[in-house]
């Protein structure tokens, strides 16, 4: 690792995700570069239409992981990659009739062709995939051996792979390279799939997001010329180094930044002393004079004269009161002061007139209103006080059902009676409810989508359906969450895939519309 090698800035990895070993059966999602061939064998593979294949490549071109990726679209995959020592044909035929029939071999090579021919003709679903990827045999004695077996295997109902490398090719006839119906050669990878292939390894064991810098792409370019396993191999010792030393990266922002501060010194050793030379008595105190600021704000306004107060009648009970104020003024008008009215006195006989007459030996009774009974509410049921019995005991026969069903759960725990509540989900998943206007404006690839799923069950990880949109499956699984969530597919989980298949309810609508026919 020289000195010129970028930093990745990377994040915290559980493991080191570039090793040089091939991809196997499951890890799709980690082939880069290689889709078009991919896509147009999962093709084959799903229409059924048997092909002789011979696929040419570098060593370390991604030959290997292309066709174990590729088992995953087949009813059967028979991978054989070490090559026999002797008896090279035979062995070859022995070990595909093993893989489907088990190794009671007949006696003759015929015999054994035809039997796997037979075998091949009756299978259902997805065509075989059968894979020949001898990449440490000679060129030359491989391709006697496969002049050998060619009768044999194009006779089978299955998808051919032979794959060599570009020095094993150099020792192949044309005559047998002519025999194949496809010959495909693997290039190195364009500097957006090595991004590509960069970001995915990272992300398959980190859950932080990670985007490889410019710097470090060129870089990787430029080093690997876009060779799969030597791109693999230089960023698995800079991810080693990085983990070991970590380091920060340098943008050009923060360099900038560093560069416009420490541009002129001498203006700053300026900006420096300027700030030490202060002078103190300027915040010896606060000398600001408010009531000047104020009259220079406000100018004085001319005065105004005072105004004449209403006159005031000293009169009513609290007119002694206002003339024995010693600050009181007298007003100069006059006025009239209103006759002092004498306090009224209560007399006695007026208080026996108004006590309270009783009749003579009679006690005070206290007379109270009748309270109106109010109806008992018991979950949405009335119940009045002068209900008959025949009416309450149904009501207390269905409280006696609900304290019956609620024992058993007080009888448990906290954990064991939630747990209890919850229900397994087997089969089928929620179903949501059917949305008419997201099926009445459905997109060109939603549409296809849905024509396909009234037809059969589909995955987003179907091959064909990919390359006949056009989309990658992270795009076909967010179109397929889509159209699930809005009532118009059902999803049911089938190992480890998610099977898509049309609603009833969809279907019903379709039905609805004419565009189906059928029962539902």
């Amino acid at each position: 690792m020289g000195i010129e090698t970028p930093a990745l800035g990377i994040p915290a990895l559980k493991e080191n995700p570039f090793h040089g070993r091939p991809l196997e059966t499951g890890d799709s999602d980690l082939l880069v570069g290689r889709a078009e061939f991919a896509g147009r064998w999962s093709r084959f593979l799903h229409q059924e239409t048997p092909r002789l294949i011979l696929l040419i490549g570098e060593r370390g071109s991604g030959r290997t992981s292309l066709l174990r990726c590729l088992g995953e679209e087949s009813s059967m995959t028979v991978h054989l990659d070490m090559f026999p020592f002797s008896n090279h044909s035979r062995s070859i035929l022995d070990e595909i009739h093993g893989s489907f029939l088990g190794f009671d071999m007949p006696a003759s090579a015929p015999e054994l062709a035809t039997k796997l021919a037979h075998h091949t003709k009756s299978m259902d679903g997805p065509l075989p995939l059968i894979a020949l990827d001898y990449s440490n045999a000679d060129g030359r004695q491989l391709s006697e051996v496969t002049s050998g077996i060619f009768s044999a295997i194009e006779r089978l109902r299955a998808l051919v792979v032979i794959s060599l490398t570009t020095d094993q090719r150099a020792q192949w006839p044309e005559s047998l390279v002519s025999r194949f119906d496809h010959v495909e050669v693997l290039k190195p990878l364009q500097e957006e799939e090595v991004r590509e292939l960069c970001q995915k390894r990272v992300a398959s064991v980190s859950r932080a997001g990670w985007k490889m810098s410019d710097e470090a792409l060129g870089f990787i370019v430029n080093e690997c010329a876009g060779h799969p396993t030597r791109i693999i191999r230089k960023m698995r010792d800079m991810v080693d180094e990085e983990r070991e030393r970590p380091r920060e990266a340098r943008y050009d922002s923060e360099l900038e930044i560093v560069e416009n501060i420490t541009e002129d010194p001498l203006e700053e050793e300026r900006f420096v002393e300027e700030e030490e030379v202060i002078d103190e008595s300027d915040y010896s105190g606060f000398d600001l004079d408010l009531d000047q600021l104020a009259e220079e704000n406000n100018p004085v306004a001319p005065p105004t004269p005072e105004p004449v107060p209403f006159p005031v009648h000293a009169s009513g009970p609290f007119g002694g009161l206002r003339h024995r104020n010693r600050d009181y003024k007298a007003v100069k008008h006059e006025t009239k002061e209103a006759p002092s009215v004498p306090e009224p006195t209560i007399q006695a006989d007026e208080e026996e007139a108004n006590a309270l007459w009783m009749a003579e030996g009679s006690e005070p009774v206290l007379i109270q209103e009748p309270i109106p009974e109010l109806p008992i509410i018991i979950e949405d049921q009335v119940l009045t006080p002068d209900s008959d019995d025949t009416e309450s005991k149904p009501q207390s026969d269905i409280l006696k059902q609900i304290v019956d069903l609620l024992k058993p759960l007080q009888s448990l725990g906290i954990a064991d009676a939630l747990s209890s509540l919850r229900l397994p989900i087997i089969g089928q998943r929620h179903s949501f409810a059917l949305d008419v206007h997201t099926l009445r404006n459905l997109a060109r690839s939603e549409a296809i989508l849905v024509e396909v799923a009234s037809e059969r069950s589909f995955s987003p990880s179907d091959a064909r359906l990919q390359d006949q949109l056009r989309i990658k499956r992270p795009r076909m699984s967010q179109i397929c969450n889509h159209l699930y969530r809005a009532g118009i597919l059902s999803v049911q989980p089938k190992g480890r895939s998610r099977m898509y298949s049309l609603t009833n309810d969809a279907k019903a609508q379709l039905v609805a519309w004419g565009m189906m026919e059928g029962s539902i």
